[in-house]
């Protein structure tokens, strides 16, 4: 018998290549993991995002669960069940870790520090209302209003905690210092509205943001919701199921 037949009669056992590429996704997680807890910075997560956390883990546990599947069909043609359930295991690990990262006593104490941020510019905002007879900042330079000389606010009120305790460094890169907002202002607001009505809410980072519902965020906070600054100056932290119940203008209640 040549070399050959001998192939053929005795074919080479390959590595499940789903086990391979769900290690990988793996060992991504292992990696992303640290970067967003411990040393990310804001600017970082504005490229980012961190909404994506979580997303190699999941990605590494669907394909590991199929690379089982198939290896088990394959009657001995592939290899890598170890590789596999490792790869399980370590997803299920980096996951469970992010679900207590979020829902921490720590996680609950940096609502309450953005929170205070929120209660801080919305001081500000009745300062600034007082002084121009009850008008609030225009929405389209509410930010540096609120920080000209004669302004209450502090540039530091304007980022949310949340992501800003991962900052270990100051570097200012790709936004100018002055651009590090993590609030909007709702322009169908104003002194006059109800007190239930939605002032200020959490949204990506930007400076002198203004809209309604299509730019709140709820990443700021792992996507368990987020601190809304109401007309009357109270602040709460709304949860995602409860964010659909906001008032963003006076009309809704006529409607």
């Amino acid at each position: 018998m040549n070399e050959k037949e001998n192939d053929i009669s005795d074919p080479k056992i390959k590595t499940s290549k789903l086990a391979i590429i769900s290690f990988l996704f793996a060992v991504l997680g292992v990696f992303v993991f640290p970067f967003h807890v411990v040393i990310s910075r804001p600017q970082l997560i504005g490229i980012f995002g961190y909404k994506y956390y979580g997303i190699p883990e999941i990605v590494a546990f669907i394909i590991g669960i199929s690379a089982l599947i198939k290896i088990r069909k394959s009657k001995d043609m592939l290899k890598g069940k170890t590789l596999a359930i490792f790869t399980i295991i370590l997803a299920g690990l980096l996951s469970f870790s992010w679900w207590k990262v979020i829902s921490s006593p720590r996680s609950r104490a940096f609502r309450m520090q953005c929170g205070s941020n929120l209660m801080k510019i919305g001081k500000a905002m009745l300062i600034y209302a007082n002084d121009y007879e009850d008008q609030l900042p225009t929405p389209d330079k509410w930010c540096d209003l609120l920080l000209e000389p004669t302004g209450t606010a502090n540039i530091g009120n304007f980022i949310c905690p949340k992501i800003s305790i991962y900052k270990p460094f100051n570097f200012s890169w790709p936004f100018p210092k002055k651009g590090r907002c993590y609030y909007a202002i709702n322009p169908k607001c104003n002194s006059n509205s109800s007190p239930d009505t939605v002032l200020l809410f959490e949204t990506e980072v930007g400076w002198n943001k203004f809209g309604g519902p299509e730019l709140l965020t709820t990443q700021n906070h792992g996507g368990q919701g987020c601190n809304i600054l109401f007309s009357d100056s109270h602040v709460n932290f709304v949860n995602t199921g409860g964010l659909g119940d906001l008032k963003w203008s006076d009309e809704e209640n006529n409607d």
